[in-house]
């Protein structure tokens, strides 16, 4: 059954918002860079293995090479980085919203390097975006003085920061290769990376293999490393760039409620309305005015 992209976006957000628990679970037991590996070398294999399968690996293309490099970088390599080293230090709830303001800051990025005008829309969902951030960030209820706050949730900005350099690299960018081709190659790329930071910043890998680190591992490489990355890949390809940006933002609201489920982290006034904010000031940022509007 082959599925549209509109229910593998459904089942992307389901699985990503899922997952920020997840990883939390997984760090008591493996450091934050190794686990990064160890997820990526798992969800390439998988991806390389689909395509072994269905007729033979290939290549990207020349044109789609370079482009590979700089998201393999940036949206595995050093976001993936970020985020685990980020909720290694903040509750996993945070960091899903933090991570998902990467619209806001795409659009100074593509002002800057693609001429792209700041519309009223643009720069009032912004501002609404980064009031959430500030409601977040705000001192009466963030402890600056606790071990690893601030460096965390700097973290986890900088991972949105991240996320949003391939998006703008690759706007306009006219792809040869399909989704699943490249997905791997990708994926590779940003392994390799993550595995010259676990070793210059972790040095020999200290993991505990328990059962719950074996069942995160497992879900991140299979679930939300190689279909959700190749997933999202692939909706991005297919369907309007404001529609898959808005039904992204399932993913953060879903990581704060399994967050608080599963891990029993608060859900605080300064959470919600910070995540109100965020997700009010994306979906106004990128939703399309309608002809005649």
């Amino acid at each position: 059954m082959k599925l549209s992209p509109a229910a593998i976006l459904a089942l992307v957000v389901i699985f990503w918002g899922l997952n920020w628990p997840v990883i939390k679970i997984a760090l008591a037991d493996s450091p934050p860079l190794w686990f990064g590996v160890l997820r990526f070398a798992i969800g390439a294999a998988a991806l390389f293995a689909v395509q072994a399968a269905l007729g033979g690996i290939h290549r990207p293309s020349r044109k789609d090479g370079p482009v590979i490099v700089i998201a393999g970088v940036f949206q595995v390599g050093l976001l993936v980085a970020c985020i685990h080293l980020g909720v290694d230090m903040v509750g996993a709830g945070r960091a899903a919203l933090l991570v998902y303001t990467t619209p806001i800051w795409v659009i100074p990025l593509a002002a800057v390097f693609l001429g792209e005008k700041i519309t009223l829309g643009k720069g009032l969902g912004g501002l609404i975006g980064l009031a959430g951030i500030g409601v977040l960030f705000n001192p009466l209820t963030l402890d600056y003085g606790a071990p690893g706050v601030l460096t965390g949730n700097l973290l986890l900005i900088g991972g949105a920061l991240c996320l949003a350099v391939p998006i703008v690299v690759i706007r306009r960018h006219a792809w040869e290769g399909n989704s699943l081709a490249l997905a791997p190659w990708q994926q590779s790329i940003g392994t390799a990376l993550l595995l010259v930071l676990a070793v210059l910043f972790e040095g020999a890998p200290d993991i505990d293999p328990t059962p719950s680190l074996l069942a995160a591992t497992a879900y991140n490489g299979l679930v939300a490393s190689a279909f959700c990355m190749w997933g999202y890949f692939h909706v991005a390809r297919h369907m309007p760039s404001s529609t898959a940006a808005l039904g992204s933002l399932g993913v953060p609201v879903i990581g704060v409620a399994a967050s608080a489920a599963a891990l029993g982290e608060p859900l605080d006034g300064a959470t919600l309305t910070g995540m109100a904010l965020i997700l009010s000031g994306i979906a106004v940022s990128v939703a399309r005015r309608r002809p005649g509007a």
